[in-house]
């Protein structure tokens, strides 16, 4: 993200849900602003890792809908001499 527009935000939370919140993080050395940057980096990162799941259950979703479309193996050794043979 080094090089993008940056935008600037702001929110109100209650007084005590602050200074708890930055008490617990000043407990483990950080600070508030880099510790909810790098928790929406997670976030992001989590949502793009999720989308490839999604992506390759759907792919599974359509192999079982219709088999005849991929090839199939009776055993994983078929497996490993493909691999072996594309080597």
């Amino acid at each position: 993200m080094n090089g993008t527009k940056t935008v600037t935000f702001s929110f109100a939370v209650n007084e005590q849900l602050y200074d708890a919140y930055e008490t617990a993080l000043v407990i483990h050395g950080e600070a508030i602003k880099n510790n909810f940057i790098n928790y929406v980096k997670d976030l992001v990162e989590e949502d793009e890792s999720s989308e490839g799941l999604i992506e390759a259950i759907r792919e599974v979703e359509e192999m079982e809908k219709n088999p005849h479309l991929y090839k199939s193996y009776s055993c994983f050794a078929e497996i490993l001499e493909e691999l072996e043979n594309e080597i």
